[in-house]
Formats: structure tokens, C-alpha cells, sequence
């Protein structure tokens, strides 16, 4: 009798442990899918966060913006462009070999944006000096009105191109504050007027907006 208990046991038991063996494969396999769907749930809830944080970065963003043009008066989106160009101060001709005589143009440029700041313009320009008779220069050397010929009509100088290499080249930035230099020489000529005008035109290569600025200059003879 205990032989047929310990034999139906032996049965049981194995056929216990033969079952449990059978099972671990569909067990693990639906474990592997919990975890799965437990790390999907895990990178959802980051993505989630994330999402929501850069959607309170850019309403942080805007909010700034808004102030700074409220305080400012400056759209913060319009970006800065050249839209004017002036003359400064100290423009004009020099004496650079000091023998009494001007030899030398030399002009200081200041390129501004639309709110009159400095703007560091990437252009080329054109630098003429003209000779435009009036009634001070169209007297002979009589001391008498010239007659209204050919040789009291306006006339060129002389030109001078820049590259943008060459305009990039002039900038300056220092005690005289930021500004481009541009320095010429003067023809080599006894005949020079007392006064020349001189026109510089700048094209922003960003825009292909051309801006002409003049000035009148006496020449010391």
C-alpha cells in the first residue's frame, strides 16, 4: 500500500514539476511583455514632460519678448538693416607730408541701422571727388567772371572702388568710437580747386540697397 501511495506521489510530483516546466516559457514571455509596455509607459511619461516643459520654455520666451518691446519700444523680430550712411566729424583733407598743401582724402563713414545704431554693413562703395564750379570758383585769374564754357562745367576728379574685401578692410572701432575709414590720394595736380565735393554711394550686399551720401571740402593750397 505505502509502495502505491509513494509511486501515485512520484506521479504526482513529477507530473507537478513536468507541468511547472511547460508553463515557464508563456510565463517569461508575458513577462517580457510587462516589462516592454512598462518601459514604453516610462519613455511616454518623459516624452510627456518634455513636451510640457518646451511648451513653458516658449510661453517663458513670448513673454520676454513682449516685455522687452514694451519697455524698449524695439520689435525684437526685425532685424537690424543699413539705412543710412553718414560723414564724421573729422572728414576732410589732410596735409600728410607737411609741405603746406592737402594730399590726402580721408573720410570716416558711419553706417546705421533703423534705430540709428552702429550697423557693421557687409557692402561696396564708390568714392568720387567732384569739382562743382559756383560763383566763388568760376573767377579767372583777373579776378573776373570766367565765360560759361565747357571748362566751368562740373568735372570728375577722380574714382575709387571698394570691394567688399577692401570695405571690410576699413573698419575701425576704438577711442573715435566704430566707424570705416576710407583715404585716397589727392591727384598729384597744381591745378586743384579750393573746394571739391565728394559723393559716396554704399551698397549693402545683404538689401542691394544703394545709399549716396555728399560733402563739400576746402582744399588747402
Amino acid at each position: 500500500m505505502h509502495r502505491v501511495i509513494l509511486f501515485t506521489t512520484t506521479i504526482v510530483i513529477a507530473t507537478t514539476l513536468s507541468l511547472a516546466v511547460g508553463c515557464a516559457g508563456p510565463r517569461n514571455f508575458e513577462n517580457d511583455n510587462d516589462k516592454l509596455r512598462r518601459t514604453n509607459l516610462e519613455l511616454q511619461d518623459q516624452v510627456n514632460q518634455m513636451q510640457a516643459a518646451l511648451k513653458q520654455r516658449v510661453a517663458q520666451i513670448d513673454a520676454l519678448e513682449q516685455q522687452l518691446q514694451q519697455q524698449t519700444g524695439i520689435d525684437p523680430t526685425i532685424a537690424p538693416r543699413l539705412t543710412r550712411i553718414t560723414f564724421g566729424r573729422y572728414s576732410g583733407t589732410i596735409d600728410t607730408n607737411n609741405d603746406g598743401r592737402d594730399d590726402t582724402l580721408r573720410i570716416y563713414v558711419k553706417t546705421l541701422d533703423q534705430d540709428d545704431h552702429f550697423y557693421p554693413a557687409r557692402a561696396t562703395a564708390v568714392l568720387q571727388a567732384m569739382v562743382i564750379p559756383t560763383p566763388n570758383n568760376i573767377i579767372d585769374s583777373n579776378n573776373n567772371a570766367a565765360d560759361n564754357n565747357a571748362d566751368n562745367a562740373p568735372r570728375e576728379l577722380f574714382t575709387h572702388i571698394y570691394s567688399a574685401e577692401q570695405f571690410a578692410a576699413a573698419y575701425r572701432s576704438g577711442m573715435t568710437g566704430t566707424h570705416f575709414t576710407f583715404e585716397t590720394p589727392l591727384p598729384d595736380s597744381a591745378n586743384l580747386p579750393d573746394a571739391i565735393t565728394i559723393q559716396l554711394s554704399v551698397t549693402d550686399r545683404s538689401t542691394n540697397i544703394t545709399l549716396t551720401e555728399q560733402m563739400h571740402l576746402r582744399i588747402k593750397q
